[in-house]
């Protein structure tokens, strides 16, 4: 990696681009943190807190997180890291206001402007990933419908049945591309007007895809 590059990569892309499997590879090659919101917001719904029987119970209702809430837990994250590690927000910011909102407190911690990715892929082909998708019932590891995973009967990773995931039903899916479409679309305008985005073909196979990031880098 260049001297002196930015130490905050966004990743972004819709439901089935990829994007988790790709901010992992990128954070084992580099040795930085991974910040994912749905992640840090299914960790606290598991406190047995107010905060998290009132989020828990918002998320089995199929409500978003507000977007305080998302911005807390990331700001929380950040002031706690150490400004000499990397680190990758995976799918986050999520709305126009969390983007400009990070800015904010990236410049204020003395961060560099962030490198910001979009892995792009069509609806359709994010459709097949997302139906097709299998999570292992032993380590939850999520099995992506690319490249060899397309071929796993169990999970590689421990030996765990695999099922399909609950939330990926095609009417949950085409509510999230709309989602997509309306909050996070004008977040990639914003930092594609600021030259800070960099977009991917996400319809390769992983290991073309990782390259094609690390040309970018």
């Amino acid at each position: 990696m260049k001297k002196g590059y930015s130490k905050t990569i966004i990743v972004l892309g819709r439901s089935g681009s990829g994007k988790d499997t790709q901010a992992r590879l990128l954070a084992k090659k580099f040795g930085y943190a991974v910040f994912a919101t749905g992640d840090a917001l299914r960790e606290t719904a598991k406190k047995p807190t107010f905060l998290g029987k009132r989020l828990r119970r918002e998320l089995k209702l199929g409500h978003l997180a507000p977007t305080w809430l998302a911005s807390f837990l990331w700001i929380n994250m950040l002031i706690r890291s150490d400004p000499s590690r990397g680190i990758i927000f995976n799918g986050s910011p999520r709305k126009l206001s969390e983007a400009k909102f990070l800015n904010e407190v990236l410049s204020w911690l003395g961060r560099r402007a962030p490198c910001v990715f979009l892995v792009d892929v069509g609806e359709r082909e994010a459709l097949l990933r997302l139906t097709k998708r299998r999570i292992c019932t032993r380590c939850a590891f999520v099995v992506p419908y690319v490249d060899e995973f397309k071929f796993w009967s169990r999970c590689r990773k421990c030996g765990g049945l695999l099922r399909g995931r609950p939330d990926d039903r095609v009417r949950a899916i085409r509510t999230r591309f709309l989602w997509f479409k309306k909050e996070v679309e004008p977040v990639i305008r914003f930092y594609k007007k600021q030259g800070l985005l960099e977009r991917v073909d996400g319809e390769q196979p992983i290991e073309v895809v990782f390259n094609d990031l690390l040309k970018a880098l």
